[in-house]
């Protein structure tokens, strides 16, 4: 990570946190829900059970969040835990915040099974380039219906197993361009309200498998 140098987080109150403890390897999710710059951060855990044993006084934190096609992270303490009227966790503001960019990074040719999900249909394919800003999926397939009424900035699902992950990630994402013809739908997309651990795994899997592309030339 660069140094982002100031302090100001990029972020809108209900935004959702990664917050990774240090006895844990896992990230738990979290949401932003208050703040007083340059004094503290006021966030609600998604599931407050599992955290409740990790959330004490003066434990050292790292929380991360997704904004404008950056992760942001910084190194965070503990200030206070409440329990009513909901659960929510005191940190100390940072004075120190880093970030790396997911946009302008190279795509990598694929051949990835997918579905798209829109209010209308259901349709399976593959995703055939990808990158942490977005991908392209495309179904060749003489069933598909004759009309589907997809547009430009319509936006639909993806349901994309990843390599090396376990489960199936399931993004949102903007149709940026669409090509249509008998028996043939292509969809470039941008991924939307991308959370910090999806971007991070595409992000992987982007970079491992472009490492390998580029032994196999």
């Amino acid at each position: 990570m660069e140094n982002h140098g100031a302090n100001r987080l990029s972020i809108e109150l209900g935004s959702p946190l990664n917050i990774q403890f240090p006895s844990e390897s896992i990230r738990y999710a979290f949401s932003l829900i208050g703040m007083d710059i340059d004094v503290a951060l006021i966030v609600k855990p998604q599931a407050f059970l599992p955290v409740r044993h990790l959330v004490v006084d003066g434990t050292p934190v790292i929380v991360r969040y997704l904004s404008h096609g950056k992760v942001f992270g910084f190194r965070s303490v503990i200030q206070g835990v409440v329990s009513k009227p909901i659960p929510a966790v005191f940190l100390t503001y940072p004075n120190h915040i880093e970030t790396v960019s997911l946009r302008k990074k190279e795509r990598i040719y694929c051949y990835l099974p997918a579905q798209i999900v829109t209010d209308q249909v259901s349709l399976a394919g593959m995703v055939i380039d990808l990158s942490e800003g977005g991908c392209r999926w495309m179904s060749s397939n003489p069933m598909l219906p004759k009309e589907i009424r997809l547009s430009v900035d319509d936006i639909l699902h993806v349901a994309l197993p990843l390599p090396g992950h376990c489960g199936v990630m399931k993004l949102q994402a903007l149709i940026r361009g669409i090509t249509q013809e008998p028996g043939r739908l292509e969809i470039g997309m941008a991924f939307q309200q991308l959370d910090v651990q999806s971007a991070e795994n595409i992000q992987r899997y982007v970079s491992e498998a472009r490492a390998v592309q580029l032994k196999m030339t």
